[in-house]
């Protein structure tokens, strides 16, 4: 069949659909919602989606304009870290909070300096998980428990609802911290947990006695901020067990019907070989805050994390993700900050006056709880965005359910792919960039114009073909994108503001008695003494 030029050039030109729905970087900044502006030029508030360098070298920032939740995905060595989320962190002006999961320590080196220059020397800190003892804030989620439940007296007639409150939170607190390890004998590590919240109860219930009542009983006051993991060890190890349980008051000074009692009387009159084996599960437990790291990280809460949602402020959390303990505490400090904050913006019944921003780096590793697929999905209503940084959907899914999962995923108004080798994940990757409508060029051979439909991007391209710093970008409600990344040690406009050493004095002095409850009262502690011995 003879070729026709002129229908090729016509069906080249004219036809509709035949173009790709992939924008180039210039055409997505032409469009309304998105800002272009050199690095650190002044800018509106907004999600970075490209960060390159023009004709003239000038490091140029391509942005949609208002927080949103994000999906960054890439495998490792993609640039999630030190191409993304730099650029991301670069780009901060001051006008909202955010909280950054910071592995190792990489992101505040890098742009900690700089954001001190924008934030202000003092709202800009550190909780260093590897490093406790010179961390600038530190985390005893116990504390603010107690306080709420001390400071329920200042709430006429709603006491005893929110001391109720406040145990059912550290209920759910200590089911966190202390997990079931076996669920063939659930009710050997639930009879321990219990004794261990039993003990931290009666810290409670101490901090409301009167001087008549010390005198009575011969325990002692004591204040919130000396409830912690030290305490209730020190506790735990000052009792005596022989043939009879010795508390030397603690427990046995208390009314029976007290809540304390409660949780503890059944493994305490037990036969002495069953109470032994249930405090030697308590020791267990007890053992895993007892390393000096995680004393001293726990000793104290020195940041409200309330206060994000008032003043601009950065918070990062320098942790080791190999370590499951240290995974465990900024897990549960994530989701406790998530959990001051929704509750501040539900009572003040309005968004939070300033927007708070998480940058959770890995975030599959840290534990499942359902705070995140709500703030996933109702969080843009109180001013709560997350920034989800993760390896592949398949990672995601053993997480959370694969039904979880894609809820999250929907969520998200703006998904970053920077290169995965997982199969699910590149395909599904390339369902969401899309398909597009072109002409066969097979049929103008045939002197006609026959339509074919086919993805924008090929597997092989986002498994294979993907230059490091290519994102492909999908934007709710606009077509994709496919810009770029500069690599952090490439741009000497962000390495200059780059921190040598990040350790500095502790803000905390560790000898202040506020933090450390007085056990002499308990008479001579014992510790550690076989649970069997006489």
């Amino acid at each position: 069949m003879k070729v026709n030029p002129p229908l090729i050039e016509r069906c080249a030109k004219g036809i509709p659909g035949e173009q790709t729905v992939l924008c180039g970087i210039k055409d997505v900044a032409k469009e309304n919602g998105y800002s272009v502006h050199e690095a650190f030029a002044e800018h509106p508030v907004g999600m970075p989606v490209s960060a390159y360098r023009d004709g003239s070298g000038a490091l140029q920032v391509v942005q949609r304009d208002g927080l949103c939740h994000a999906l960054v995905t890439g495998s490792t060595g993609c640039g999630k870290s030190m191409r993304c989320l730099v650029n991301l962190l670069f780009n901060l002006d001051g006008r909202h909070s955010v909280i950054v999961s910071d592995i190792k320590g990489e992101l505040y080196r890098c742009t900690a300096e700089y954001l001190k220059g924008v934030y202000g020397e003092d709202n800009v800190k550190y909780m260093d998980f590897i490093c406790p003892e010179v961390s600038e804030a530190l985390f005893n989620p116990i504390a603010s428990i107690a306080r709420a439940y001390r400071d329920a007296e200042l709430f006429p007639g709603e006491e005893q609802r929110r001391r109720d409150e406040a145990l059912s939170e550290l209920k759910r607190l200590f089911d966190t911290l202390f997990p079931i390890r076996s669920e063939k004998d659930m009710n050997w590590d639930e009879g321990a947990r219990g004794f261990i919240y039993g003990i931290a109860v009666g810290l409670f219930e101490d901090m409301l006695l009167t001087k008549e009542q010390e005198e009575k009983t011969g325990r002692r006051r004591v204040l919130p901020d000396q409830i912690n993991f030290e305490a209730i060890s020190e506790v735990f190890y000052s009792f005596e067990y022989s043939d009879e349980f010795h508390d030397h008051g603690f427990f046995s000074s208390r009314e029976q019907d007290d809540r304390a009692w409660r949780y503890v009387r059944g493994i305490i009159n037990d036969a002495r070989s069953t109470r032994a084996c249930y405090l030697q599960l308590v020791e267990g437990y007890l053992n895993t805050y007892s390393y000096p790291d995680i004393r001293t990280l726990t000793l104290a809460d020195n940041f409200d994390t309330g206060t994000l949602g008032d003043t601009p402020q950065v918070l990062f959390l320098t942790y080791d993700i190999t370590d499951e303990r240290m995974r465990t505490f900024v897990n549960r400090y994530i989701i406790k900050s998530l959990d001051v904050l929704k509750k501040k913006a539900i009572g003040a019944g309005a968004p939070l006056n300033v927007p708070v921003l998480y940058l959770l780096d890995e975030f599959p590793t840290l534990q499942p709880d359902p705070i995140f697929s709500t703030i996933f999905s109702v969080g843009r209503g109180w001013n709560i965005f997350i920034t989800a940084v993760v390896q592949d959907f398949t990672q995601l899914e053993t997480t959370y359910s694969p039904g979880v999962a894609q809820q999250i995923r929907n969520n998200c108004d703006l998904t970053f792919f920077l290169g995965s080798n997982d199969v699910h994940t590149i395909r599904s990757v390339k369902e969401q960039i899309g398909r597009h409508i072109i002409p066969d060029p097979a049929s103008y051979l045939r002197g006609e114009v026959r339509f074919i439909e086919e993805y924008v991007v090929s597997e092989d391209e986002l498994m294979h073909r993907l230059v490091p710093g290519t994102a492909y970008v999908t934007i709710s409600c606009h077509m994709p994108l496919k810009g770029e990344f500069a690599l952090y040690y490439e741009c000497p406009e962000y390495t200059k503001f780059q921190s040598a050493a990040v350790r500095q004095t502790a803000m905390i002095d560790f000898d202040d008695a506020r933090y450390h409850y007085d056990v002499s009262w308990l008479k001579k502690p014992r510790r550690r003494r076989g649970f069997l011995n006489d």
